[in-house]
């Protein structure tokens, strides 16, 4: 792991839990700045396997990078329970964190997630997107640095809704920090780690920190019922569904969405202070 984190030092943590192969450099700016402009700090990490963190032997679970952000925390020096936001996989890992670690979870914000990526009882990618990954894998993995950086936009293409236009003259940028940061296109652990990780949709009801749950409704990889399912099972879910929003997140959802997020971490710390005061 790789962690970092922004100004303000001793304002409330938020952790940030990146989706499945993207470092943590991808975050949009727009979130950054409006999480430490409302006076937070913010952690920033990247994954196992990932971006400028070390490889790790493969047949790791989302559950042992849950383990992985509790020590993140640890070594943030946070000084008690934080507010988790997740993306994708990183939505899933946040679960599993609050599951494992109740203790270290102030509230829950995920985006695009599901409590399981084998959960029969879940719909499957859609087959356009199943179609477009399979032709992207006959193709065989890029070498050059840009055919990496080509890789990497045409994915985030792929995974963009048609709610924000999509910004490719930002993608090729943030797709080149990746880059260079460490090759793409090799097979990670973390495909396998979200396919062979069971389901915990029937554990979400021990989940009682306040989770704010945002999806797509044009997500291609978890369909908007991954999301109803985590904002049913949770015992204090709120589902915000985004009519048009595909599975990535970028400036624009944040600057759309980002009052509600911060408005959601506020009122978890207000309701954490009035109960220390009890």
């Amino acid at each position: 792991m790789q962690s970092d984190a922004h100004s303000p030092i001793g304002g409330p943590a938020v952790v940030l839990i990146p989706d499945a192969d993207t470092a943590a450099i991808r975050w949009s700016p727009v979130l950054l700045s409006m999480l430490t402009n409302a006076g937070f700090r913010v952690v920033l990490f990247d994954h196992r396997d990932c971006g400028a963190a070390a490889n790790a032997p493969h047949g790791y679970l989302l559950s042992d990078m849950a383990d992985d952000v509790a020590a993140v925390i640890g070594q943030a020096g946070a000084g008690g329970a934080v507010h988790v936001l997740g993306a994708g996989m990183g939505g899933t890992i946040a679960l599993h964190l609050a599951l494992m670690h109740p203790s270290l979870v102030r509230s829950l914000v995920v985006i695009g997630t599901t409590p399981g990526r084998s959960d029969d009882a879940l719909p499957d990618p859609t087959p356009e997107l199943v179609d477009s990954m399979v032709a992207r894998a006959w193709a065989g993995p890029p070498v050059s640095r840009e055919e990496q950086v080509v890789w990497l936009v045409e994915l985030a293409e792929l995974l963009t809704g048609s709610r924000y236009p999509f910004d490719e003259a930002g993608e090729v940028g943030r797709a080149a920090a990746q880059v260079d940061l460490r090759p793409v296109g090799r097979e990670s652990g973390h495909g396998h780690a979200v396919v062979e990780t069971r389901s915990i949709r029937e554990l979400l009801d021990q989940v009682v920190q306040p989770t704010l749950v945002l999806h797509g409704t044009e997500d291609p990889v978890y369909p908007l019922a991954h999301g109803e399912a985590v904002a049913n099972g949770v015992q204090r879910g709120l589902l915000q569904a985004v009519d048009g929003m595909g599975h990535e997140v970028g400036d624009g959802f944040f600057e759309e969405f980002g009052d509600l997020v911060i408005a959601a971490m506020r009122a978890a710390d207000e309701r954490a202070s009035a109960d220390g005061r009890q």
